[in-house]
């Protein structure tokens, strides 16, 4: 899958990816990335370089309705774990 997303990645593009591949060796097609200057990005994101512009954001009315299927109260996340689908917030008081 990762060859496929490296073809697929735009000339001068850049292909991120946030999971991991557990073997100690991965294949990749350097040559072909080269030619078509492809970057490979692994790794979790710099949460904090993102987090200070979300609150005010959110300071002004910003509205997730669209993203956000279900809120739900922290205390009440080990019962609503099991059965979240889609983007659920879990929020503390």
């Amino acid at each position: 899958l990762l060859s496929a997303a490296l073809r697929a990645t735009w000339p001068d593009g850049v292909c991120t990816d946030t999971g991991i591949y557990p073997q100690y060796k991965v294949e990749m097609p350097l040559l072909p990335m080269y030619t078509r200057g492809v970057r490979f990005i692994t790794g979790r994101v710099s949460a904090r370089t993102a987090i200070p512009p979300v609150p005010e954001l959110l300071d002004g009315g910003l509205d997730l309705s669209a993203a956000v299927d279900r809120v739900v109260a922290w205390e009440d996340a080990p019962s609503a774990w099991p059965t979240m689908t889609g983007k659920t917030v879990y929020t503390r008081a």
